[in-house]
Order: structure tokens, then sequence, then C-alpha cells
């Protein structure tokens, strides 16, 4: 495992653990400004503030080419307040498709926005593009 790629799931636990305080430090490890957004300041406005602004400016800055594919409620009859899915799809070459789905499907507390379930679904897909 790479040491980026340690770094994002270290971050990615504690992010679903939620609970403590993550402090700014921890997203500044792994998020690297773009030369227009403060991609750690973004990532913990998500986390800690619950900001879909910040969730969405994070997004756009890190997977540019990555859409919202669904972003809803959808889960919760079920008991998972929010869920998320993030795709990638490349015409040219369907075997580089790719979709990350968070939040549906696991029990995610009472703690979760919409925001941090959107930077799980970042982080989530950031780490499987370490493996790409």
């Amino acid at each position: 495992m790479t040491a980026r790629k340690q770094a994002l799931s270290d971050l990615l636990a504690k992010v679903e653990a939620g609970g403590t305080p993550i402090q700014p430090y921890l997203f500044q490890a792994v998020f690297n400004n773009s030369s227009h957004v403060n991609c750690a300041g973004e990532a913990f406005s998500a986390y800690a503030d619950g900001s879909l602004d910040a969730a969405l400016a994070l997004h756009n800055a890190v997977l540019p080419r990555w859409a919202v594919d669904d972003l809803s409620q959808n889960g919760k009859l079920a008991g998972h307040p929010w869920g998320i899915r993030l795709a990638f799809w490349d015409g040219s070459n369907p075997a580089k498709n790719k979709h990350v789905i968070a939040g549906w499907g696991r029990n995610l507390g009472g703690d979760y926005t919409p925001a941090r379930v959107w930077l799980i679904a970042i982080l989530e897909a950031l780490i499987a593009g370490e493996d790409a």
C-alpha cells in the first residue's frame, strides 16, 4: 500500500467513525491544494460544518471528471439517512467506467450530514484511484 493510499484510508476511517473532532492538519496531510482551491480547508468544512458548498468545491478540485450521480435520502426508510453515488464514465473505454457508493447500506449513525457522506465518497474514489 502506498503512503498516500494509507493516509487516505486512515482519514476515511476517522471521517466514518465521527464523534471525535478531526484536526485540520489531518486533512492537510492528504489533500494538496490546487491552484484555486484550499482542498484541505474544503474537506474540513465538509466534515466539521456539513458544508455542501465545501464538498462540491473539493469534489470539483480532486475528481473533476467524476459526476454526482445521486445524492438523496433513498435509503431513509431502511435506516440509512443519506447516500451518494459518484460516477466516472469514459465513453471511449467502458472498462474505465467506475462508480463509488457511500452511505446506503450502512449504519451511519445520527451525526452524518449529506456533506460528510459526500466527503466519504470522495475519499473512497481517491482510494480506488490509487489502485488504478
